[in-house]
């Protein structure tokens, strides 16, 4: 992932971070586009949000499985995972 690619998806994330009324859709549609710029990065971790209450993070496993997890102030979920078959699943 270049700098500029970084950037941007950090830029396009922080209003969805910082959003409380966020739908379940949104969410997934964000954990997507996150996937798509670690996929093929083993090891690869990305956090995004000003406030460590309120945050996306982002990993991709040794195995190439890649994991979008979600906390805010009340909760935290899973909001993604994707295997090497490239299946994408939500789960709470």
């Amino acid at each position: 992932m270049s700098l500029s690619d970084l950037s941007a998806l950090r830029s396009q994330s922080r209003s969805f971070v910082a959003s409380s009324n966020t739908t379940n859709s949104a969410m997934l549609q964000q954990a997507r586009h996150i996937l798509r710029y670690l996929a093929g990065q083993p090891e690869a971790t990305l956090t995004l949000g000003k406030r460590p209450e309120r945050r996306l993070e982002a990993f991709v496993d040794a195995g190439d499985e890649a994991t979008v997890n979600s906390w805010s102030p009340t909760s935290s979920s899973t909001l993604a995972v994707q295997s090497n078959s490239g299946i994408l699943v939500q789960s709470n």
